[in-house]
């Protein structure tokens, strides 16, 4: 990887980070989300339409898009629930864990990429990082066993709609395939916001927490937007893993404003996600 991508990958740590963060904050998480994509499509929507009808996706652009898309709608409600029953010390770590430890296989199987010695050694620290930072948080942690189903769950959904996503940047705009994935969030969601919280929850939601909502739906893309950028000249295998650096950060967040406790296992566990990341960043 060069410079340039490890900078972009760190700065979409640092937003993807940051969405989560709000999500876990808001009082309702699937509300939230639903807001967040609904923000982000009425923003950019402007945009979108002139990347459309500048570079509209081709046919393999729009079956990428559309098996992505149903992935990514999965991957929406189960992180809803993992932070509807758990901590986001916990749920984040084992959520992106289960995800960065598939994205190089996925990746290997799918897509012929390679992996070097050195970036295999990154993986296997990664994943021990993001096993310490997860089990430490499990004991006494809020969060029950439909919790960590759920984080489970989200984790395979992300390294399946990464290994997808890294075909997908090549045959549309990346911009342009960001927003096009997002209205899961937006439309997907609506049926289950709706049957289960209904219009006044919904309303409440945006009246209390609409400069969060749109600040977390402008960090998510920007998050997912820059990944797809370095996915056009870097591999999935070595992107996805680095970018787990997030964790760190989200660690950090729950400890310092959610009152999330903060083990001493926990702090060891983020500094062999910090060796691993800086090893990928180092591997050929």
């Amino acid at each position: 990887m060069s410079g340039a991508a490890i900078g972009l990958v760190l700065l979409s740590a640092f937003a993807h980070a940051g969405w989560n963060f709000l999500t876990k904050r808001s009082v309702a998480p699937l509300v939230f989300t639903w807001w967040m994509a609904l923000a982000v499509n009425a923003a950019l929507l402007p945009l979108a339409v002139a990347l459309f009808l500048r570079e509209p996706p081709s046919s393999t652009g729009w079956a990428l898009l559309g098996t992505s898309w149903l992935v990514h709608l999965a991957y929406f409600l189960a992180l809803a629930r993992g932070y509807t029953v758990g901590d986001l010390s916990v749920v984040y770590p084992v959520a992106r864990g289960t995800g960065v430890a598939f994205i190089p296989v996925l990746g290997i199987v799918f897509l012929d990429e390679e992996m070097s010695v050195v970036a295999v050694l990154a993986v296997v620290l990664i994943v021990a990082g993001i096993a310490v930072l997860g089990s430490t948080g499990l004991a006494g942690a809020r969060l029950r066993p439909a919790g960590i189903e759920a984080a489970v769950l989200t984790g395979l959904t992300i390294a399946t709609y990464s290994t997808i996503d890294a075909r997908g940047a090549d045959e549309v705009n990346p911009l342009l395939y960001v927003y096009l994935l997002s209205t899961a969030g937006t439309i997907g969601l609506l049926p289950v916001t709706w049957t289960f919280y209904g219009r006044e929850a919904i309303a409440t939601a945006w009246r209390k927490e609409r400069s969060a909502i749109v600040a977390g739906g402008l960090l998510q893309f920007v998050a997912y937007a820059l990944v797809l950028f370095v996915l056009q000249d870097s591999q999935v295998s070595y992107v996805g893993p680095f970018r787990e650096t997030a964790l760190v950060i989200g660690v950090a967040l729950g400890a310092l404003f959610l009152n999330e406790r903060a083990a001493k296992q926990r702090i060891a566990g983020a500094a062999i996600i910090v060796a691993g990341a800086v090893t990928m960043a180092l591997a050929p």
